[in-house]
């Protein structure tokens, strides 16, 4: 009778395994240890994990170096292998002895289980350096990234360890991303490596919810172990950008601090602490450039076809507008404009954000100037910006900042419309952001997003500067924040005499002389 009792007791405990990991985990499953081979005592941070894996959840894991997740894989690996017949999973890691170490920590695990668990369950048939099959048609697999073997695998779960330093990340993330497609489940876990990687962008398009992602973050203090006199050792022992990148408190530390800035890290988080989502979106949806000024609620904040707003249009305030042109492709770079408020007090008072053409974009900002009080737009012109700019003259948008340039070709001066991004005009417009951002950091820069592109512009070893994955943002604010010394120029303001020799007096004298002037003078309109 007793021995019935105890099958039966077996038999329950079997069945509860298969719906309860974490019990598995903690009763049946022998982990190494620095003090010698222990049960899996799960810490709080990996059985939420867990949980979340369990739920079917595909997930992308920041995290702090050493803190017991490649454990974690391998027995979640080994659970459901060997809880649900004819399951194939496939771990995938930079390197072959990466991808042996996994898969071992797989073995140890099996090894190691108790009697009445293997008497049970399915048997090992197969074990090597890259591949465990199961007698209940599961198999692990266990392999390095370098040949894509996850190019037309067909399974369950595909697991990749340090995503960020794989060699051929972008052609791995290729082959792996279809099994979502077709039901399977992808976990990808990294620490950082720096921003700019592919890591990095999946990471921000989860913390987007544009991507089939959800984000997870576990930093140093993730081990229970761990205290602050723990970290004041690593912060004695270690660089600060090696220390933010294996041991970060938040993922801003892991991606940017481990990276070159551009901006001051402090000042970003002040900057994103005190910013707001819009109270109002603004559809200018329409074929031409009347538009119905009407507020909606916020709705859906990736929208192209909403302008966001944190404060109407003032009777008596000038305005002006900062554009950065894309080509309007679905998946490429955006569109983006900010609207600031000139004054005592400067600051962002709207943004546009999306997919746009070039030259429906002039509409969006015709309808979006109007609106601030004709605000004088300042677009740069850089590839599919001039289409932008001809576009909002032939609309007769009478404010658009211009400039006075040597044309290379023939040696004479001439009147030039919008931004041109060099590597001599760059850095100036990213110093006086950054100026700005230090003098107005309180009630500057309202939008969320514009703060996460700020924290993700960053400084190579060549001295270039760029976002990951988008810089838009970052730079028709900088646009927005040149323009403000423009905001009362006599040569943009209508109605006024202009002042001898200016810009604007130049251009109306050429109107006078209907071009003859400008045939045979060394001034000149584009």
């Amino acid at each position: 009778m007793s021995d019935q009792l105890e099958l039966a007791r077996r038999e329950a405990a079997w069945r509860r395994g298969a719906t309860d990991p974490h019990w598995v985990a903690e009763n049946c499953w022998m982990i190494q240890h620095p003090q010698g081979e222990r049960l899996f005592n799960l810490r709080p941070s990996q059985a939420a994990a867990l949980t979340r894996w369990v739920d079917g959840e595909n997930s992308i894991t920041l995290k702090a170096r050493q803190i017991g997740w490649s454990t974690l894989v391998s027995f979640y690996v080994f659970w459901l292998a060997y809880w649900h017949p004819n399951t194939r999973v496939m771990l995938l890691s930079k390197g072959e002895r990466e991808a042996q170490e996994l898969l071992g920590k797989v073995k140890f695990g099996i090894e190691r289980l108790p009697g009445w668990v293997l008497a049970r369950g399915a048997r090992v048939t197969t074990s090597n350096l890259t591949k465990v099959e199961l007698s209940n048609g599961s198999e692990i697999l266990s392999l390095p990234s370098g040949n894509n073997p996850a190019r037309g695998f067909t399974g369950r779960l595909i697991v990749v360890d340090e995503f960020a330093f794989l060699e051929n990340a972008g052609e791995a993330w290729a082959s792996i991303e279809p099994t979502a497609d077709i039901g399977g489940q992808l976990i990808l876990l990294s620490t950082a490596n720096g921003s700019g990687n592919k890591f990095e962008d999946l990471w921000v398009r989860a913390q987007s919810g544009k991507s089939v992602f959800k984000p997870m973050f576990y930093g140093w203090d993730s081990v229970t172990e761990r205290d602050d006199a723990w970290y004041e050792q690593k912060q004695f022992d270690l660089p600060e950008w090696q220390l933010h990148q294996e041991y970060p408190s938040n993922p801003t530390e892991a991606f940017i601090r481990s990276g070159m800035m551009v901006f001051n890290a402090e000042l970003l988080e002040e900057l994103n602490n005190d910013a707001v989502e819009p109270e109002w979106t603004l559809n200018l949806e329409g074929p031409g450039p009347e538009f119905p000024r009407t507020f909606e609620p916020v709705q859906n904040l990736a929208s192209s076809s909403f302008v966001h707003v944190w404060e109407p249009p003032e009777e008596d305030t000038a305005y002006v507008i900062g554009a950065d042109v894309a080509e309007g492709l679905k998946h490429g770079d955006y569109s983006s404009a900010h609207v600031m408020a000139v004054g005592d007090e400067t600051r962002v008072v709207a943004e546009w954000h999306g997919h746009i053409e070039a030259d429906l974009f002039a509409y969006e900002l015709f309808k979006l100037g109007t609106w601030y009080n004709t605000a004088l737009v300042l677009p740069e012109v850089n590839n599919h910006g001039l289409t932008t700019v001809t576009e909002l003259r032939k609309l007769g948008y009478k404010r658009i900042w211009r400039r006075m340039a040597l044309n290379s070709a023939n040696k004479k001066r001439q009147m030039e419309w919008g931004w041109k991004t060099t590597r001599v005009t760059k850095p100036l417009m990213i110093d006086e952001l950054h100026k700005w951002l230090r003098e107005r950091r309180s009630d500057g820069v309202p939008s969320v997003a514009t703060c996460a592109e700020l924290a993700r512009f960053t400084r190579n070893s060549r001295g270039g500067m760029s976002g990951s994955p988008h810089d838009d943002r970052v730079i028709s604010l900088a646009l927005a924040v040149h323009a403000l010394q423009f905001a009362y120029a006599p040569e943009y303001q209508e109605e006024v005499e202009y002042p001898y020799m200016s810009m604007a007096w130049y251009e109306q004298e050429l109107q006078k002389w209907e071009g003859s002037f400008a045939e045979d003078d060394d001034w000149v309109i584009t």
